[in-house]
């Protein structure tokens, strides 16, 4: 199935590789029209969050559980925090 040329972007989690996903997002506005990272049950605001939310990202920080339609969804966690190591 072909990536649509413009798509809204979920990120799950928000370590290194989820923020730099979030980031690459940010600088392609032609191609990605939302951004939204669910940061996981335990995810809080931090200096890297409150920065990319005031480019554009939307955050949901402290729960597992995702709400809404995207296009796109990145699985951005370590899969140790998933119990699968």
């Amino acid at each position: 199935m072909p990536l649509a040329d413009v798509f809204s972007l979920l990120v799950l989690g928000q370590g290194k590789s989820g923020l730099d996903v979030a980031r690459w997002a940010l600088a392609h506005p032609e191609r990605v029209s939302a951004v939204t990272v669910y940061g996981g049950g335990t995810s809080e605001p931090n200096d890297a969050t409150r920065a990319l939310e005031a480019a554009g990202a939307s955050f949901v920080y402290g729960t597992e559980q995702v709400e809404g339609a995207y296009d796109v969804c990145v699985t951005c966690r370590h899969l140790g925090v998933l119990g699968l190591l």
